[in-house]
């Protein structure tokens, strides 16, 4: 068998041209992720923002405003309003889970849920409508 004979020149050219691709290859896989650190820094500074706005308004420190009165002029006029510390209106909190969880801190709509399942005779699965069907 002879061996092939390529000058130095050519295989600098070969080379090149592999180095000059995986270049590209690499720039591309670069400029993917860096789209995609761009996208989860955004969705983490929306989550950071969603955790300063609860814990703000779930601290009961915040003042809000009221539409009151109609004004003169057409227009409400809004009244201030501190929360009540601990959880406002329309908001209620959910103890943390416990080995031993008591059924009568829930909420009525919760205790409700776990009667439903509990009084089941199969297990139950929920359905993205909204309603449970029991599983034979």
């Amino acid at each position: 068998m002879e061996a092939a004979m390529v000058s130095w020149l050519e295989e600098l050219d070969r080379r090149e041209t592999a180095a000059r691709e995986e270049i590209a290859e690499l720039r591309g896989q670069i400029e993917e992720l860096t789209r995609r650190v761009g996208q989860r820094e955004d969705a983490l500074s929306r989550l950071q923002i969603t955790r300063e706005t609860m814990t703000g308004i779930l601290s009961g420190n915040e003042t809000v405003s009221v539409a009151g009165a109609v004004a003169d002029a057409g227009e409400a006029e809004m009244e201030e309003h501190r929360l009540p510390s601990g959880s406002p209106v329309g908001v209620r909190l959910v103890p943390h889970w416990t080995p031993e969880p008591a059924v009568g801190v829930l909420p009525d709509s919760y205790r409700d849920i776990i009667e439903v399942l509990q009084d089941a005779v199969h297990p139950m699965r929920a359905h993205r409508s909204g309603r449970w069907r029991t599983r034979c």
